[in-house]
């Protein structure tokens, strides 16, 4: 029960940050992929957020209820809001995705000669994710 409260309070701030450039800026979703394991999302001013497609069945494709998202046809503030969603883990991929896309990557500054996994606060019974960037 702790760690479920940790992860929904980590993700409610993901969100409010993500909240937070949406509404400064003049963005709109741009094209959507969802694939066996991540999901991917461009915005219109050409950021890519990908995040890992948490799914309970693996031959499970695409969520029959969420049919298609077509360009800025959903505000990005309320496909943020699906980061917490509990429909289903397809849409908090998704939501997920939208968030990476509008974190400021621009802002942050990696330490010099240091590695990434020692600013990282990890406890016994987190489970760590990797995500690497290839070609869109």
């Amino acid at each position: 029960m702790v760690q479920k409260t940790r992860d929904k309070m980590i993700v409610g701030k993901v969100i409010e940050q993500a909240q937070e450039r949406a509404v400064s800026g003049r963005q709109s979703l741009k094209r959507l992929k969802i694939g066996l394991r991540y999901a991917a999302a461009e915005l219109s001013d050409g950021s890519v957020g990908i995040s890992f497609r948490f799914q309970d069945d693996p031959f499970h494709i695409i969520d029959k209820n969420l049919g298609v998202v077509e360009a800025g046809a959903i505000p990005l503030t309320e496909l943020i809001k699906w980061a917490a969603d509990d429909r289903s883990l397809l849409y908090s991929s998704i939501g997920l995705a939208v968030c990476n896309a509008l974190a400021p990557w621009d802002e942050v500054q990696p330490p010099e000669n240091a590695d990434i996994i020692d600013s990282v606060d990890i406890r016994d019974g987190d489970i760590v994710g990797m995500v690497i960037l290839s070609e869109w």
